[in-house]
Protein backbone atom coordinates (compact mmCIF):
# COMPACT_ATOMS: atom_id res chain seq x y z
CA UNK A 1 0.00 0.00 0.00
CA UNK A 2 1.03 3.41 -0.77
CA UNK A 3 1.63 6.21 1.58
CA UNK A 4 -0.73 8.48 0.16
CA UNK A 5 0.02 11.85 1.80
CA UNK A 6 3.52 11.17 0.44
CA UNK A 7 2.32 10.53 -3.04
CA UNK A 8 -0.03 13.19 -2.99
CA UNK A 9 2.67 15.18 -1.79
CA UNK A 10 4.86 14.84 -4.64
CA UNK A 11 1.83 15.18 -7.02
CA UNK A 12 1.54 18.67 -5.56
CA UNK A 13 5.15 19.28 -5.58
CA UNK A 14 5.85 18.38 -8.90
CA UNK A 15 2.79 20.27 -11.03
CA UNK A 16 2.85 23.19 -8.61
CA UNK A 17 6.56 23.89 -9.39
CA UNK A 18 6.56 23.13 -12.73
CA UNK A 19 2.51 24.70 -13.66
CA UNK A 20 0.70 26.73 -12.21
CA UNK A 21 -2.14 24.52 -11.53
CA UNK A 22 -4.40 25.07 -8.32
CA UNK A 23 -4.24 21.54 -7.16
CA UNK A 24 -6.31 22.33 -4.02
CA UNK A 25 -6.67 18.67 -3.18
CA UNK A 26 -3.09 17.61 -3.69
CA UNK A 27 -1.46 20.14 -2.17
CA UNK A 28 -4.03 19.53 1.02
CA UNK A 29 -2.92 16.13 1.23
CA UNK A 30 -6.92 15.43 0.76
CA UNK A 31 -8.42 13.71 -2.18
CA UNK A 32 -12.13 14.48 -2.71
CA UNK A 33 -13.91 11.92 -4.52
CA UNK A 34 -17.43 13.63 -6.22
CA UNK A 35 -20.75 11.77 -5.60
CA UNK A 36 -22.72 14.51 -6.86
CA UNK A 37 -22.27 17.65 -8.14
CA UNK A 38 -24.33 20.75 -9.83
CA UNK A 39 -27.19 21.73 -7.77
CA UNK A 40 -28.15 24.08 -5.57
CA UNK A 41 -30.50 24.91 -3.04
CA UNK A 42 -31.18 24.49 0.48
CA UNK A 43 -28.04 23.37 2.22
CA UNK A 44 -29.56 21.80 5.20
CA UNK A 45 -31.57 19.37 3.06
CA UNK A 46 -28.62 18.41 1.45
CA UNK A 47 -26.97 18.01 4.69
CA UNK A 48 -29.88 15.54 6.49
CA UNK A 49 -29.11 13.71 3.30
CA UNK A 50 -25.57 13.33 4.17
CA UNK A 51 -26.75 12.50 7.65
CA UNK A 52 -28.77 9.88 7.13
CA UNK A 53 -26.57 8.15 4.57
CA UNK A 54 -23.81 8.64 6.93
CA UNK A 55 -25.30 7.07 9.89
CA UNK A 56 -26.00 4.08 7.68
CA UNK A 57 -22.77 3.73 6.22
CA UNK A 58 -19.42 1.93 7.67
CA UNK A 59 -16.29 3.28 6.55
CA UNK A 60 -15.21 1.12 3.01
CA UNK A 61 -11.67 0.98 1.05
CA UNK A 62 -11.85 1.90 -2.64
CA UNK A 63 -8.95 1.03 -5.09
CA UNK A 64 -7.36 3.64 -7.03
CA UNK A 65 -7.07 2.48 -11.06
CA UNK A 66 -4.60 4.59 -12.36
CA UNK A 67 -5.22 8.76 -13.95
CA UNK A 68 -7.32 10.14 -16.64
CA UNK A 69 -8.17 13.03 -18.58
CA UNK A 70 -11.57 14.24 -19.52
CA UNK A 71 -11.03 16.11 -22.74
CA UNK A 72 -13.04 19.28 -22.42
CA UNK A 73 -12.19 23.27 -22.74
CA UNK A 74 -9.46 22.73 -20.59
CA UNK A 75 -8.13 19.20 -19.62
CA UNK A 76 -9.38 17.44 -16.29
CA UNK A 77 -6.91 15.50 -15.02
CA UNK A 78 -8.18 13.11 -12.30
CA UNK A 79 -7.32 9.63 -10.25
CA UNK A 80 -9.73 7.48 -11.08
CA UNK A 81 -11.58 4.90 -8.58
CA UNK A 82 -12.57 1.35 -9.08
CA UNK A 83 -16.38 1.29 -8.65
CA UNK A 84 -17.31 -1.48 -6.20
CA UNK A 85 -20.33 -2.44 -4.15
CA UNK A 86 -19.83 0.01 -1.28
CA UNK A 87 -18.89 3.42 -3.57
CA UNK A 88 -22.52 2.20 -5.65
CA UNK A 89 -24.61 1.61 -2.71
CA UNK A 90 -23.26 4.70 -0.96
CA UNK A 91 -23.89 6.85 -4.16
CA UNK A 92 -27.39 5.11 -4.69
CA UNK A 93 -28.33 5.74 -1.38
CA UNK A 94 -27.11 9.90 -1.56
CA UNK A 95 -29.27 10.11 -4.78
CA UNK A 96 -32.47 8.44 -3.43
CA UNK A 97 -32.20 10.70 -0.07
CA UNK A 98 -31.62 13.73 -2.15
CA UNK A 99 -34.61 12.60 -4.93
CA UNK A 100 -36.74 12.37 -1.52
CA UNK A 101 -35.93 15.62 -0.18
CA UNK A 102 -36.28 17.52 -3.68
CA UNK A 103 -39.59 16.10 -3.90
CA UNK A 104 -40.89 15.84 -0.38
CA UNK A 105 -40.55 19.84 0.13
CA UNK A 106 -40.73 22.01 -2.85
CA UNK A 107 -40.12 24.72 -1.05
CA UNK A 108 -37.18 23.87 0.50
CA UNK A 109 -35.73 21.65 -2.61
CA UNK A 110 -32.33 20.96 -3.83
CA UNK A 111 -32.41 22.35 -6.94
CA UNK A 112 -31.20 21.12 -10.26
CA UNK A 113 -30.16 17.67 -8.49
CA UNK A 114 -30.69 14.92 -10.69
CA UNK A 115 -28.90 11.74 -10.84
CA UNK A 116 -25.66 11.55 -13.65
CA UNK A 117 -25.80 8.70 -15.26
CA UNK A 118 -22.35 9.85 -16.49
CA UNK A 119 -20.78 9.47 -12.90
CA UNK A 120 -17.13 8.46 -13.09
CA UNK A 121 -15.71 7.45 -9.04
CA UNK A 122 -12.60 10.32 -9.67
CA UNK A 123 -10.77 13.07 -7.94
CA UNK A 124 -9.62 15.92 -9.40
CA UNK A 125 -6.30 17.08 -9.51
CA UNK A 126 -6.66 20.11 -12.24
CA UNK A 127 -9.06 21.16 -13.40
CA UNK A 128 -9.82 24.55 -15.26
CA UNK A 129 -6.55 25.55 -14.76
CA UNK A 130 -4.46 23.05 -17.49
CA UNK A 131 -4.00 23.53 -20.63
CA UNK A 132 -3.80 21.41 -23.95
CA UNK A 133 -0.06 22.47 -24.16
CA UNK A 134 0.67 21.72 -20.75
CA UNK A 135 -0.76 18.46 -20.83
CA UNK A 136 1.98 16.01 -22.19
CA UNK A 137 4.56 17.51 -19.55
CA UNK A 138 2.24 17.21 -16.79
CA UNK A 139 1.07 13.70 -17.86
CA UNK A 140 4.95 12.81 -17.96
CA UNK A 141 5.75 13.91 -14.49
CA UNK A 142 2.81 11.92 -12.99
CA UNK A 143 3.83 8.49 -14.99
CA UNK A 144 6.18 7.39 -12.33
CA UNK A 145 4.15 8.24 -9.50
CA UNK A 146 2.14 4.98 -8.03
CA UNK A 147 -1.95 5.38 -8.76
CA UNK A 148 -2.91 2.10 -7.96
CA UNK A 149 -3.28 1.68 -3.85
CA UNK A 150 -6.47 1.27 -1.95
CA UNK A 151 -7.88 4.06 0.50
CA UNK A 152 -9.79 4.18 3.39
CA UNK A 153 -13.06 6.27 3.44
CA UNK A 154 -14.11 7.42 6.27
CA UNK A 155 -15.96 11.00 5.71
CA UNK A 156 -18.27 12.73 3.45
CA UNK A 157 -17.83 16.39 2.89
CA UNK A 158 -20.03 18.91 1.43
CA UNK A 159 -17.87 21.74 -0.40
CA UNK A 160 -19.41 24.99 -2.41
CA UNK A 161 -17.67 25.62 -5.73
CA UNK A 162 -17.60 28.80 -7.34
CA UNK A 163 -16.14 30.15 -10.29
CA UNK A 164 -12.39 31.33 -10.05
CA UNK A 165 -11.89 30.57 -6.22
CA UNK A 166 -11.03 27.56 -4.44
CA UNK A 167 -13.61 24.97 -2.96
CA UNK A 168 -15.00 25.52 0.81
CA UNK A 169 -15.61 22.78 2.45
CA UNK A 170 -18.55 23.47 4.34
CA UNK A 171 -19.16 20.77 6.51
CA UNK A 172 -17.58 17.18 6.68
CA UNK A 173 -19.47 13.92 8.21
CA UNK A 174 -18.18 10.92 9.67
CA UNK A 175 -19.37 7.68 8.08
CA UNK A 176 -20.93 5.17 11.48
CA UNK A 177 -18.28 3.63 12.92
Amino acid sequence: MVNWNNELGKVGYYLNNTFPLNLSPATRLVLILTLESGFYGDQNSVLEAMSEVAKNTLPFTIKANGLGVFVQESPVIYIRWVNNKNLTQVRQALSKELIERSRDNPTDSILGYQVNVNWVPKSTLAFKDSSYDTLPKALRILKPLFFDSILEVKKMALYEYAEGKPENQLVSISLNK
